[in-house]
């Protein structure tokens, strides 16, 4: 099979997020979706730094939502079925290779738990002790928030000149996303002859469930219109 038929598109992360939204059960994917995701976005990222169409990250931002929906709905699905496994000693089903090793991890280390307060209750072993006297450890974030501020504190210890770069970098990106906000993701309801849009592109034919990402103004007159309506993602 060519590869361009394999290349997952905007419409097809659409219908793995709607199966996982619509489902219980842990929803099929190909094994190398997570890959295939790295690749696409790659392949956007280059559109982008080639033609500079911010639409381009418009469609970015929102296909890494759906991303973040499935893995949220999925991490939640794998917990549940994790447990259901050490209940019922249930075969987990598509999963994908990666997921299996972590589902693998959670399985044994509630079976542990749940050996551990078995033993507990029957008498077996006690249970732990805790040590009031052991001072607690101070929290990684804290830490190293601490150690950042130590270093800041040093102007010798600084590379000024990468620390300018990082600011102008924080920069860019907030402009990225100010130019982002410009688009709204919408879905055509009728059939839309081509037509030049107020930002000067021509835009269409569009057909009905067509997904576009638009110009704000654009986008509003054709939803007031009831000839799309907005997509949130």
């Amino acid at each position: 099979m060519p590869e361009e038929e394999n290349i997952i598109t905007y419409e097809t992360f659409r219908k793995f997020q709607k199966n996982e939204r619509e489902n219980q059960e842990l929803q099929e994917l190909p094994e190398d979706f997570y890959k295939s995701c790295n690749t696409w976005i790659k392949r956007k990222n280059e559109m982008y730094e080639k033609t500079k169409d911010t639409m381009i990250l418009k469609e970015i931002e929102n296909v890494m939502s759906i991303i973040k929906d499935i893995l949220d709905r999925r991490e939640r699905k794998l917990i549940l079925m994790a447990i259901q496994t050490v209940r019922s000693k249930a075969l987990p089903r598509n999963l994908l290779p990666y997921e299996i090793d972590h589902f693998d991890t959670i399985v044994k280390q509630l079976e542990n738990m749940r050996e551990g307060i078995l033993k507990i209750i029957s008498g077996e072993t006690n249970p732990p002790k805790n040590e009031p006297d052991e001072p607690r450890k101070q929290p990684e974030s804290i830490k190293n928030k601490s150690e950042d501020n130590d270093v800041l504190n040093e102007e010798s210890t600084i590379d000024k000149e990468k620390y300018i770069e990082e600011i102008k970098e924080s920069v860019k990106e907030k402009e990225k996303l100010k130019e982002i906000e410009k688009f709204k993701l919408v879905k055509i309801l009728d059939h839309i002859p081509q037509f030049l849009g107020t930002d000067g592109k021509v835009y269409g034919p569009l057909e009905k469930d067509d997904l576009i990402t638009l110009e704000n103004k654009i986008a509003d007159l054709l939803v007031s219109k009831n000839k799309a309506e907005y997509i949130e993602i």
